[in-house]
């Protein structure tokens, strides 16, 4: 029952009020300025990491993971329903028209198809990173305590990738500094080997901190830039279900290996290899 509701809740959560949602909004607030306007609201959202990530341990450690789950539970409730009094609504396009939409673009573009391959992998590296960076580190023997602020280190730095994003893609373009973040993320995980020792867990937290958390905003920055501004909830959305699809696939298949191998290790060699793929994809083709 709790692996149910779990998956009801948190699933709820994620596809009504994620990136694919709130990006989609700011670039139709600021038609003008799409770049910058999913920036600054990614900047808002880096913020929620190194307030959370400390807070959850906390919890856990000095009362119980029921606790935490239900402490957690009311600022998401009382947000996602506050957020909703704040958007105005507007006339939907039907499902068939969607769907015709989505399949002509991925036809006609070598670019986007490109892209979505570039995303699925990028969904998986990602969810391996965020289900097992504290595993891998704990089994290398550092204590819960220190890789719970390692990992909270990891959020601040989402920072890094969110502050400069604008002028970056101005200079290397949404493509190009999007791969810059998948292989920002794949250095950042091999680091992950080391992390017995604080400092490459460190050295982890701020590399993979500024790769993971540029790929938020500049899939929703290319993605503006790959389809028509009608269709970009739509494109966001099926770019999002592709990417947590594969990110659904990631952990289960490192949680596998896992278990026969006995080395969560496993878990930095697939995800280190799904970033690198990544990157490879978005090349250009002349």
């Amino acid at each position: 029952m709790f692996s149910l509701l779990g998956i009801v809740g948190s699933g709820t959560l994620g596809g009504l009020s994620f990136y694919h949602i709130t990006q989609t909004t700011a670039v139709r607030i600021t038609p003008d300025a799409p770049t910058k306007a999913i920036a600054r609201l990614t900047i808002w959202g880096a913020l929620s990491s190194p307030i959370f990530l400390p807070v959850s341990a906390w919890l856990v450690q000095t009362y119980h993971w029921r606790t935490a789950i239900r402490v957690l539970a009311v600022p998401a409730t009382v947000f996602l329903v506050l957020s909703a009094f704040a958007v105005r609504a507007r006339p939907a396009h039907s499902p068939q028209r969607v769907l015709r939409f989505l399949l002509r673009a991925a036809r006609d573009s070598a670019e986007i198809r490109r892209f979505l391959m570039a995303s699925a992998m990028g969904g998986m590296v990602l969810s391996i990173l965020l289900v097992y960076q504290v595993p891998v580190m704990t089994s290398l023997g550092l204590p819960l305590a220190t890789a719970a602020w390692i990992a909270a280190l990891r959020g601040f730095s989402q920072l890094l990738g969110r502050i400069p994003l604008t002028p970056i893609v101005e200079r290397l373009g949404a493509r190009g500094a999007t791969q810059m973040a998948l292989m920002a993320v794949g250095i950042g995980i091999l680091l992950l080997t080391g992390s017995g020792q604080v400092i490459f867990g460190v050295a982890f937290a701020l590399l993979a901190g500024f790769g993971i958390e540029a790929m938020s905003p500049l899939q929703g920055i290319y993605t503006n830039e790959l389809y028509d501004a009608e269709g970009l909830g739509s494109a966001m959305g099926f770019v999002t279900v592709l990417f947590a699809s594969f990110g659904a696939l990631g952990p289960a298949i490192v949680g596998a290996l896992a278990d026969a191998t006995g080395s969560r290790l496993c878990a930095v060699v697939i995800g280190a290899t799904a970033a690198g793929l990544g990157a490879i994809l978005l090349i250009p083709r002349r």
